[in-house]
């Protein structure tokens, strides 16, 4: 009883979340099509904020990317150091906070610098559907960001997804739809909660 509740309450919760999000922004996910499959036999980096990201040359990574290999990262990885050095060739944006809600004054300032300076650098951001209303970015791609703990899918970023809603997982969710060879990943620590 308790199971057949809960599939009834999230095929509920993905009924609206259609008509509320996936709709409405059915021809700019439609978009995002353009991207599968594009970097097939190219090589990509996926970088988050963890401490581990520390460990690599941002020097050395540079030099990769001169040879061809794609960067990606997503939150406020753009302002950290290594940020600075190794600018990414696409980037994600997922939580509330970076388009401006639920979050404190100060907060909001941080977040949009983050959000100003891949603006600036016009590199290519992946946003949700569900943050994307009255969002018009130059260099922006729009994703389905509805979560489905009974899909499988991991990759079709125009589909439901089958994990949680970490931004990371995005980033390489993304990667992964673009075909690329092999995905290298660093920085996925998970320490932001202490």
């Amino acid at each position: 009883k308790d199971f057949v509740i809960y599939y009834l309450y999230i095929k509920a919760r993905l009924v609206a979340e259609f008509f509320i999000f996936t709709l409405p922004n059915f021809r700019r996910i439609n978009k995002f099509k353009r991207f599968k499959n594009s970097k097939k036999g190219k090589k990509a980096f996926v970088f988050a904020n963890g401490p581990s990201l520390g460990k690599l040359d941002p020097y050395k990574i540079k030099k990769y990317q001169k040879m061809g290999y794609d960067v990606f990262a997503g939150n406020s990885y753009i302002n950290y150091s290594f940020g600075e050095i190794v600018l990414p060739d696409f980037y994600i944006f997922s939580d509330n906070i970076h388009f401006g809600k639920k979050c404190s004054p100060i907060a909001a300032k941080k977040y949009k610098k983050d959000v100003d300076k891949i603006l600036e650098l016009e590199i290519p951001v992946f946003i949700p559907h569900r943050y994307c209303r009255g969002i018009d970015w130059p260099n922006s791609y729009v994703f389905n960001d509805s979560f489905d703990v009974f899909s499988n899918n991991v990759v079709d970023m125009t589909k439901r997804k089958g994990y949680v809603s970490l931004t990371l997982y995005k980033v390489i969710s993304a990667a992964c739809y673009m075909g690329y060879e092999k995905i290298y990943i660093c920085g996925f620590d998970n320490d932001y909660f202490k």
